[in-house]
Parts: C-alpha cells; sequence; structure tokens
C-alpha cells in the first residue's frame, strides 16, 4: 500500500523520466539523495564544459551570449562549494563557525540563518579562511592558492547579479568597468580551479576522519602530534638533558606550552601508531602469536602455495583428502583459539579494509565481541563465522596492513621468520610505501 504521506509525484512536458532512455534519466531530490556538493560540481563542470565547447567552435557558439551561463555557473558553483565546505568544518575539531573578531572583542557565532540570508561570496570566503585556519594549520597553504581565484570572482560579481542580469537594482550597466572577457584564458582558469577545489574537498573529507579519532588537543592535531613524536628520543631516554632540550625546541616550533606538551606525550604513549615512534608496542588486547601462528597454519591448508597456474585449483577442493584436511584445519581452530581471540582476529582483518587510523580498531573489535553475544560456542552460526575469515584468500594481506598501523612490529618479525607468506607480504607492503 502507498503511503498516505509521501507527496504526489509531478511531472510535465519538460521533467520527465524517460524509461526507453533510462541511461539519461537524472536522479534529483531524494532519489539519490544529492547534496550541495552536487549541485556545486555541477555547476562548475556546466562552466567548463560550456567554455570548452566555445572555444572549439566559437562560429557556432556565440562568444557574446555563452559568456554569461558560463560566468553565472562558474560563480554560484563557487558559493555552493563555500557553504558545503562552511558546513564540513563543524564535523573538524568543534562544531561551531565563528565570525572573525580582532582583539579583545566577543566571539560570535555564524549561525545557519547567517549561512541562508546571504549570497555574499567575498562573506564566505572570509568566513572560511578564519574558521578553517582556526581548526588546522594544513588549510594555509590551499587556501592561499584558492585565494585568487575566489577574490577574482568576487570582486566582479560578489553577489550573484552580475551575470544574470544586463542591470543592477538601481539600473545601473553591469561589466561598464570590464568591457572583454577572454573566454579561453576563463576556461583554463576554471579548469585549474575546479583541480584545487578537488584538492580542498579531499583535504576536509580527510580531515573530517582524522579528528573523528579524538587524537588532537586545543592547538595540536593527530598530524603534529605525530610530527612531535617522530622527532623524540626514545622513552627510556625521557628526562635527560638531550630530552629536555628537545622538549624546549618542540614547544617553540609547535607554539605551545609545558600542559599541552605533556598532553601530547600522553597521547603518543597510548597511540598504537606513534608509541613504536619512541620505542615502545602497546600490545593487542587479546590475540597472541601462539593464536596467528595457529590459525595461519591453518589458512595455509585452506589455501594452498599455487606451484603451476595451469593446474586445475576447482577438481583438487573437490578431492575427499582436501576436503578432510580443510576440515580438520577447521577442527584445530575451533579447539586451540578461544571465542575472543578468534573475534580479534576477524577484526584484524576488517580493520584493514577501510582503516587510515589505529583508534578506530577497538570499534571494529568490539563490533566483532559483539557478534559473539549472539553465538554458542558449539552452534553452526558460530562455526560459519569461524570458517568465513578462514576462507579470505586475501587474509595475510589483510592481516599485514593492520598490524603496522597497530604497530605491531614485533609481532609481524615473529610471523615472518615462521611463516613464508607472511615474509613475503611484508616486503611487498614495504616496497610498495617507499616507491
Amino acid at each position: 500500500m502507498k503511503n498516505s504521506s509521501t507527496p504526489p509525484l509531478v511531472y510535465n512536458l519538460l521533467f520527465a523520466g524517460d524509461l526507453e532512455r533510462s541511461h539519461l534519466n537524472a536522479c534529483v531530490g531524494n532519489n539519490g539523495q544529492p547534496d550541495i556538493s552536487y549541485y556545486a560540481d555541477g555547476f562548475i563542470d556546466a562552466a567548463l564544459k560550456l567554455g570548452l565547447e566555445v572555444c572549439s567552435d566559437y562560429f557556432t557558439n556565440s562568444v557574446d551570449t555563452f559568456i554569461y551561463p558560463i560566468c553565472f555557473n562558474l560563480r554560484h558553483g563557487c558559493e555552493l562549494w563555500l557553504k558545503h565546505f562552511l558546513e564540513s568544518l563543524k564535523v573538524i575539531r568543534y562544531d561551531r563557525l565563528l565570525h572573525p573578531v580582532k582583539l579583545g572583542e566577543t566571539e560570535r557565532e555564524i549561525t545557519d540563518s547567517d549561512l541562508v540570508r546571504t549570497h555574499d561570496l567575498n562573506k564566505f570566503w572570509y568566513w572560511f579562511r578564519y574558521n578553517s585556519e582556526l581548526r588546522d594549520v594544513r588549510f594555509i597553504e590551499i587556501n592561499k592558492r584558492l585565494d585568487r581565484f575566489i577574490i577574482s570572482i568576487g570582486q566582479i560579481d560578489a553577489t550573484g547579479q552580475t551575470f544574470r542580469y544586463p542591470f543592477d537594482t538601481e539600473n545601473k550597466k553591469h561589466l561598464i568597468k570590464t568591457p572583454v572577457i577572454n573566454i579561453s584564458n576563463l576556461t583554463k582558469r576554471i579548469s585549474e580551479l575546479k583541480n584545487v577545489i578537488k584538492e580542498l574537498n579531499n583535504l576536509i573529507e580527510l580531515l573530517e576522519r582524522e579528528y573523528a579519532t579524538g587524537t588532537f588537543t586545543k592547538k595540536l592535531s593527530r598530524y603534529q602530534i605525530r610530527k612531535i613524536a617522530e622527532q623524540l628520543p626514545d622513552r627510556g631516554s625521557w628526562g635527560s638533558k638531550e630530552f629536555i632540550d628537545k622538549k624546549n625546541k618542540l614547544k617553540a616550533q609547535f607554539g605551545i606550552g609545558s600542559g599541552e606538551f605533556s598532553e601530547a606525550l600522553n597521547l603518543i604513549q597510548k597511540n598504537h601508531s606513534f608509541a613504536p615512534l619512541i620505542g615502545q608496542e602497546i600490545p593487542l588486547k587479546i590475540i597472541t602469536l601462539e593464536d596467528l601462528s595457529c590459525f595461519i597454519s591453518s589458512w595455509l591448508i585452506f589455501h594452498p602455495k599455487r606451484e603451476c597456474e595451469s593446474r586445475d585449483w576447482m577438481s583438487e577442493v573437490l578431492v575427499p583428502e582436501m576436503a578432510s584436511a580443510k576440515s580438520s584445519a577447521h577442527t584445530k581452530i575451533l579447539k586451540e583459539i578461544k571465542m575472543e581471540a578468534q573475534a580479534e582476529i576477524a577484526a584484524l582483518f576488517y580493520f584493514a579494509i577501510d582503516s587510515l587510523y589505529c583508534e578506530l580498531y577497538e570499534r571494529r573489535l568490539q563490533t566483532e565481541l559483539s557478534c559473539l553475544k549472539v553465538l554458542d560456542v558449539n552452534d553452526r552460526e558460530f562455526k560459519q563465522y569461524s570458517r568465513d575469515v578462514l576462507s579470505k584468500t586475501n587474509f595475510i594481506r589483510h592481516l599485514v596492513i593492520s598490524l603496522r598501523i597497530l604497530g605491531q612490529f614485533s609481532l609481524l618479525h615473529s610471523l615472518s621468520d615462521k611463516f613464508e607468506v607472511v615474509e613475503e607480504e611484508v616486503s611487498r607492503q614495504c616496497s610498495k610505501s617507499t616507491n
């Protein structure tokens, strides 16, 4: 039955779908859930494509008429991107946007109505530069690169009227002081601008994930805390003259006091990725070298090394001897590795799929442990849970990725000594990271 609260669909002569040409049906509204970045990207792309089309055939496409939609799309796309970027800042470090203030002035929050009420491109850019650089120093360089583009657009069309109408609200003609605009140069600059916007969008997405880890202080980002860790001597020498000298240099370098420096040290010592930089390793919570060795030994039975690519491996899987060997290997795991350790093995596998930060590992581990609460050790579902990871052909690759992110280098070294397949994967990943 159709939901009575669902509004009726509205199609007409111009705005409707076409089943026979469905590949050209655009998904809008709640169909695909496009956000403001879709709109922004569309306007910038339209400006670029129109510019390229005019440049390629300026006899057919009038330079004097196409200039207006090109510039309007460019300017409106930039406004939408800046609005999107300002909203995105709310999940980086803290959830407020502030009006720029001078020394001694009272801070005032930028409200949602402030963002809706204005269309002033210069104001949006002023707000974004202030709030982004207040959050993280990595915005400074890319903001400098974007500045010349936004300032140029804002100088000619700050409020979005110049390329929309020939006259302003006071009946004064637009563009009197800018009587010539070269579309070839403009199109080149739009392409450059699009690339910088893409870089900025990628940076914001990276910082959203980074700050979600919670590893930062009032002034220091996670990135800066890592840089401090990289310059510190080993933990055993803290308190020495060498450490005190380094401490004073680092405080001056990052503009922080003793309290914030101590806070950074505490974060470094508790962080799986940072601790090895000061000569320490934080062990995994449950799993042991023996657990992993047992699991890898069984995994190798499930995935024997291929000596000849032309061999029919499907027929080998189906032979009784192979099926029996796999069953015995799985039974050994069920008997020798406790349920919680198997959950951590699963966590190590899945963590590598989409993880950059070790702080997110605890969440993944808790997810796997929660799965065990609904399973019984003798239950068929638990046996399938255990076998699922065992059947993963890329288990070793994911294991090595996770152990490296988690700073488990002693464990990796021991596993490499015992298993050639681990040693090969470690070498492959190390070679890849240095190229």
